[in-house]
Parts: structure tokens; sequence; C-alpha cells
């Protein structure tokens, strides 16, 4: 039940047995973008993406068997299963700045992140997000609020 859940996350993430409000929203945020628009749900592709989000490069197959043991027949995961399966992937490690600049650079378009680079590197990965939900994403890593995100604002907002 929802402590056996709180006793897992404790057991992967050492010294904490809940996400914290933020961390919940994040994961919230990467869901909602990557997931069905209808259903609430989020596919094999989604998941990948997501893992690949937190630096975690599986194969499509060993995605598909992650989502598969928990969604047998749907082959989809509710927001739960999705934070529970990010949760339980074991961590690369702590992102180094050259890891940082990589994922800045795939995300950023004339040297900054705006809302339309956003789009466009979510496109190129294949799952589309809207306009509103860049410009929140964007939004919430402008650290300076000068409406485009530096790599400093990047930089900082990816170790929090």
């Amino acid at each position: 039940g929802e402590t056996d859940a709180g006793e897992r996350m404790g057991r992967i993430m050492p010294g904490s047995s809940s996400l914290q409000p933020d961390q919940n929203a994040r994961l919230r945020e990467i869901f909602d973008a990557l997931g069905d628009q209808v259903g609430g749900l989020i596919g094999i592709d989604g998941v990948g993406t997501a893992l690949q989000l937190f630096g975690l490069e599986l194969p499509p197959e060993e995605v598909a068997d992650l989502v598969t043991a928990i969604a047998p027949t749907l082959r989809k995961l509710r927001f739960e299963e999705f934070v529970h399966t990010i949760l339980t992937q074991p961590t690369p490690g702590t992102s180094s700045e050259e890891e940082i600049a990589a994922i800045y650079d795939l995300f950023s378009q004339q040297g900054v992140v705006t809302a339309t680079s956003v789009q466009a590197a979510m496109e190129a990965l294949s799952q589309p997000v809207s306009a509103l939900l860049a410009t929140d994403i964007v939004r919430e890593a402008d650290l300076d609020e000068d409406g485009v995100v530096s790599r400093d604002d990047f930089s900082q907002a990816a170790l929090q």
C-alpha cells in the first residue's frame, strides 16, 4: 500500500521517504508532457524518453520489459506507477557539467532555451509538448527571470 511505496522510495532515495512537492510536480510535468493527452497514461516510448531525461539510456526492449512487468496487458502506466518506475531505476550519479552542457545544447537555440526551443527539442525526441507547457518549463527554469533560460539558469536548475 501507501506505506510500502514510501518505504521503497526511502530505500531507493536514501534519507527521503517521500517526494518533495516540487519533485512530484516536476515528475507530473514530465508525465503530462510525455503521456497520453487523454486517459492519463504514459506508454513505453514516453517512459523511455523520461528515463533519458534523467540520464538513463535503456534499450527500448528493456523499457518495454519494465512497463510490461507493471502493466502486462495495457503496457501503459498510471502516474503513480510512472513515479515508481523512475525512482526504482539506478541513478547514474550526479550530473556532470559535461552532461548538463550536452542537455542544454539539445534544448537551446542561439545560446538560450526558450519555449520555442523546448518545443523543437521535444518534437525532435518524438514527444511534442504544447506551447503552454513549454512556456511553463521555461518559466520554472528561468531563475533570473529574464524570459529565457541561460546556461547558468539551466545548470542551477539541473542541480536543484
